[in-house]
């Protein structure tokens, strides 16, 4: 079978894998290096924070367990890198050893947490209209309600919250939510994920957490137009929940970026003369009709 093939094809073949080869050399370097210059603990925190396929990591993790094959934590994230890469198989060799039904310590969690992003892998990778589809998000529904009541960091938790949405459990994702934005974060979701949970907070009279939701999505923004959008969005929450009583209070502490924004202020104005709050109305007439002047003249 060797005869097959010509010599031009065995080169071809060479500068093919060359690179890879050289990749894997680098990598492996780059671990043995590491190892000796980083503790092992501050190595294993900083790849825990980057969950991206990392074949540096990778390696390294694959190094260390031979060192402490007995390390909880490097079991979990070499999973963890495992999953990234698409090694599912590998992954749940890992983490099934330390699966509970009742988690308890932080490790058993972090593990539910593994083993549910390996049934999401699974789930997405099947046909979107069959039978395993179907299956996969009922199995990642239940694993979710387990998840949402564990103690997992907000990143984990904003994850969950819109993952219940796809499962069509409105109800799991604004009871996540809500335990998000209790823990008082400074979001890191796009802005569209916190107004479409937003919207399905309104739906169910959720009206102050519909309101946290649409000022999340405002900071995350990047345009005046959304800000003042999701700004408003959340105030129209609170007016049609009638919490008129502090609407003023929190239009001004999330205002931010637009209180020299006139169509802000005029929407203000009314939502200050539905509240009962006639000075605060005046105060805002002024401002944008101060706006106006200026803007005239400057043309």
């Amino acid at each position: 079978m060797k005869f097959l093939f010509s010599a031009k094809n065995d080169a071809d073949a060479d500068k093919k894998f060359a690179p890879i080869s050289a990749i894997i050399f680098l990598a492996v370097i780059t671990v043995i290096v590491l190892f000796f210059l980083f503790p092992k603990k501050e190595l294993l925190r900083n790849i825990a924070q980057h969950r991206q396929a990392d074949i540096v990591a990778f390696k390294y993790l694959q190094n260390l367990l031979e060192i402490y094959p007995l390390d909880v934590n490097i079991k979990l994230s070499l999973a963890e890198q495992n999953i990234s890469h698409g090694t599912i198989q590998r992954a749940i060799k890992l983490i099934t050893p330390y699966m509970k039904q009742k988690p308890v310590t932080k490790n058993d969690w972090r593990a539910l947490w593994l083993y549910y992003q390996v049934i999401r892998t699974e789930t997405y990778a099947t046909p979107e209209i069959s039978y395993a589809r179907i299956k996969g998000l009922k199995k990642m529904r239940d694993i979710l309600q387990r998840l949402a009541v564990g103690h997992l960091p907000p990143n984990d938790l904003l994850q969950l919250a819109d993952d219940a949405l796809s499962v069509n459990d409105p109800r799991l994702s604004i009871a996540i939510y809500k335990k998000v934005i209790a823990m008082k974060i400074t979001p890191t979701q796009s802005s569209e994920v916190y107004a479409r949970a937003a919207k399905n907070a309104l739906a169910y009279g959720e009206y102050e957490i519909c309101a946290k939701l649409y000022f999340l999505a405002q900071q995350q923004s990047t345009t005046l137009d959304k800000k003042r959008k999701y700004y408003m969005g959340g105030l129209k929450a609170l007016q049609s929940g009638n919490l008129l009583d502090k609407i003023m209070d929190v239009a001004q502490q999330h205002l931010g970026e637009l209180k020299n924004d006139q169509a802000t202020l005029l929407f203000l104005n009314n939502l200050a003369i539905a509240a009962n709050k006639p000075g605060v109305a005046e105060t805002q007439i002024k401002k944008a009709l101060q706006l106006e002047y200026l803007n005239s003249k400057n043309k």
